[in-house]
């Protein structure tokens, strides 16, 4: 039998998830690693946006 820990814990016991995933999130916000532009109601990550930065400033510099 296969069992998925994150469903289980969501399910089983909801406080605690929202807990654990809220103290995960603010360890990467206090890393760096997170940012928030709308206070907290969405997260991204700062290399994704790094990338996606320096892709389209590739691609205006290609069209320049």
């Amino acid at each position: 039998m296969e069992l998925d820990t994150v469903t289980i814990l969501k399910s089983l016991d909801p406080v605690s998830w929202e807990m654990a995933e809220s103290e995960f999130v603010d360890s990467r916000v206090d890393d760096g690693e997170l940012v928030s532009f709308d206070n907290g109601a969405t997260y991204y990550r700062i290399y994704d946006i790094e990338t996606y930065l320096d892709k389209a400033e590739g691609e205006l510099e290609q069209s320049a």
